[in-house]
């Protein structure tokens, strides 16, 4: 089971790796808010009666084998594996099914999610029209990741595919793992050569209790020095002008970075362009100036560059283009305004 992930997912999540072999216990608590879904959906299905536990235990053995995982990898299919060694169950192809969709459903902030949970489950769509809109959009790209799936829209329509988590998971692993760290001795525990569904603990003498706040504040620091992603400076919508039918717009996140503006910009209802046609992005300065940022074939996670400043930007336009010179300039697809700054 594995999904595609662009270059700036992949980056950002060898970073995250990064800081948890580290022992940085605040970015692995980000790990356990992106998984609790997934986890959560298969160790409600294998393991009924202890699902709590079974999701507490996924994730300390995720720490405590946080050495084994090489930075640049995909998460999920190791997290998959660990919620079903935790539950002492085998990996099937149904867990694995549940386990997609429960991811898929886990990408949204929470009141978009249930905004599009209530359209799925019960067919109810929201009142006011823009988010309405909104989602549609979100209902278009969830098919989309999961349309290689057989019977998709039933799956979706199953309450049990948008399960609700422990909102106080997170605090019960990392206060755990605490605990384990202050142990006396300052020990840890470590996992050694587990089996499927029995695992063999040993504590490891990490150093006396002085030697080991010197430590955390080693990791600490190799930590900020790591380069983890920067965060989004804003992200606004892209509008559609109607000059291609059937686009329901999309959205585009703005970054500012030390080579340029970062554009991590996904319009998945733009039609494919292909023999010599394309869709180019365009910055448009206060100054009236323009600057193409990098053309594309469609709008799927696309990450584009600009080598302006992010205070002299007031727009940015998706266009028609094509090697020929057939399209006329200004022919705009989408449009966004950026914020004031």
């Amino acid at each position: 089971m594995q999904e595609f992930r662009p270059a700036s997912v992949i980056a950002a999540d060898t970073a995250l790796a990064e800081s948890i072999r580290d022992g940085d216990v605040d970015a692995f608590g980000e790990l356990v808010d992106r998984f609790a879904v997934p986890v959560t959906r298969v160790a409600r299905h294998v393991a009924a009666e202890r699902s709590d536990d079974v999701e507490r235990d996924t994730f300390l053995f995720a720490w405590r084998r946080r050495h084994q995982f090489d930075p640049g990898r995909d998460f999920g299919p190791w997290m998959m594996a660990l919620v079903v060694e935790a539950a002492g169950s085998e990996l099937t192809e149904e867990v694995e099914r549940m386990w997609t969709f429960a991811s898929a459903t886990a990408t949204l902030p929470d009141e978009r999610r249930d905004a599009l949970r209530r359209l799925c489950v019960d067919g109810v769509a929201p009142d006011d029209d823009a988010v309405a809109a909104d989602v549609a959009r979100d209902k278009l790209r969830l098919d989309r990741r999961v349309e290689h799936l057989d019977d998709a829209d039933r799956e979706l329509a199953d309450p049990l595919a948008w399960p609700d988590t422990d909102p106080m998971l997170s605090e019960r692993v990392v206060t755990a793992i605490e605990s384990e760290l202050a142990a006396p001795g300052g020990s840890e525990v470590v996992e050694v050569a587990p089996a499927r569904s029995q695992r063999l603990l040993r504590p490891v003498l990490i150093g006396l209790v002085a030697a080991m706040g010197v430590l955390l504040a080693v990791i600490v620091g190799l930590s900020a020095l790591s380069g983890a992603p920067e965060p989004e400076d804003f992200s606004v919508p892209l509008v559609p002008t109607g000059l291609v039918l059937d686009v329901d717009g999309g959205d585009i996140s703005v970054t500012e970075r030390v080579a340029g503006i970062q554009l991590d910009l996904n319009a998945p209802t733009l039609p494919r362009r292909s023999g010599g046609n394309f869709y180019r992005g365009v910055l448009v300065l206060d100054s009236g100036a323009e600057v193409t940022v990098g053309t594309f074939a469609e709008g799927g996670d696309v990450i584009l560059w600009g080598g302006v400043a992010l205070a002299d930007v007031s727009s940015f336009r998706v266009e028609l283009d094509d090697l020929d010179g057939v399209v006329p300039d200004g022919d705009v697809v989408l449009k966004a305004d950026f914020p004031a700054r």
